[in-house]
């Protein structure tokens, strides 16, 4: 039997040869779309509670920026410090939400005796935290299927000030360095195909003068301030000691 032959396409869109494998040139196309998706499950999620503060205009400016920027491959560390920087509008408050439920109730319970407390002003600034290049362990830390170091760093432009009965104090900055290492569990079939994650720090959080410009300055957490003003009778390195020490309690109920 005779197969009928196909048909000649004689138009449609001309093809170019261009450097770069299909899936580069499909991911290209495709990443407008999916940074769409990305801002809007991202706003969605992060809610404020002054509707004024996560805007239409500002998720449409996101979706645009992210736009510009396709997910390499592999991915890098220069980009995901970009992601970071265009997300942090909508990051930074929301981190700024959690931090003035949290603070009161740890200072009221540290500080008893300064009460009443009032937090003045809480705004973590424009300057978002940077990510080192994500490592994969050789030697495996855990029981999951792979093990990844990152270190995050920050130095934040922050404007927090708080007073109390003995005076006001502020903060105008601060440095935090996190290495901290990963571990992904379980694989599944289906999204988010991972069933869990552990987050380890190698050691408690330090002060930076005991860190920074040392050879533990990338395995070593550490934690410093920079407060202004004074409160009466009360020298600052207490204050420094017990937002240290809160820190501590805190970071080792999330971080194991």
């Amino acid at each position: 039997a005779m197969q009928t032959p196909l048909p000649r396409i004689t138009s449609g869109v001309p093809v170019k040869q261009k450097s770069g494998s299909w899936t580069e040139e499909l991911q290209r196309r495709m990443w407008p779309a999916i940074a769409d998706y990305v801002c809007s499950q991202t706003t969605r999620h992060l809610k404020h509670e002054d509707p004024n503060v996560i805007t239409e205009d500002l998720t449409t400016q996101m979706k645009d920026q992210l736009a510009q920027i396709p997910m390499p491959n592999p991915i890098t560390a220069a980009w995901l410090n970009e992601i970071l920087k265009i997300f942090w509008p909508v990051l930074g408050v929301n981190l700024e939400q959690t931090l003035k439920k949290f603070l009161l109730p740890v200072l009221r319970a540290k500080l008893q005796p300064l009460e009443p407390f009032t937090l003045e002003k809480c705004q973590l600034g424009k300057v978002p935290p940077e990510l080192s290049e994500v490592q994969v362990l050789e030697n495996g830390i855990s029981d999951g299927w792979v093990d990844l170091f990152v270190h995050a760093k920050w130095h934040s432009d922050a404007n927090l000030a708080l007073s109390c009965k003995l005076g006001t104090i502020s903060l105008p900055s601060f440095t935090l360095g996190l290495p901290l290492y990963i571990s992904l569990h379980g694989l599944m079939p289906h999204p988010p195909f991972v069933r869990g994650l552990s987050v380890y720090m190698s050691d408690a959080v330090l002060p930076p003068s005991h860190v920074v410009n040392t050879l533990k300055a990338k395995i070593t957490p550490y934690f410093g301030i920079n407060l202004q003003g004074s409160l009466r009778g009360i020298d600052q390195e207490v204050i420094n000691d017990a937002v240290l020490e809160t820190l501590n309690g805190t970071l080792e109920k999330a971080i194991v």
